[in-house]
């Protein structure tokens, strides 16, 4: 079984294999309709994975992330274009791959 530290690695690593993959990214908004598809014909890489999540809703001070019947994979691209528009995509690399070591 795959954990979630493996799988945002593995996003990570087809984020940095894209070309262009930064400009895409500043190019990208989390307020845009259909995240799933806008990854996909921005080049991102689309996975074998089919699992869908449904009515996902937070808010925390300023940040507010809704998402409604969307991709697995969407959510996983989108966890790493908040770390870079957070400015610490690296940082959570890092992070994740104490974590990983840890197993």
């Amino acid at each position: 079984m795959v954990s979630l530290v493996d799988e945002l690695l593995s996003y990570y690593n087809k984020i940095q294999q894209t070309t262009n993959w930064e400009d895409k990214f500043k190019q990208t908004s989390l307020k845009d309709a259909d995240l799933t598809e806008l990854f996909y014909t921005k080049g991102f890489a689309k996975s074998s994975n089919e699992c869908y999540l449904t009515n996902v809703e937070f808010e925390q001070g300023d940040v507010y992330l809704s998402e409604y019947y969307s991709t697995m994979d969407a959510w996983l691209y989108s966890f790493w274009l908040r770390r870079y528009n957070e400015g610490n995509m690296e940082f959570a690399k890092e992070t994740l791959e104490w974590l990983q070591a840890l197993k």
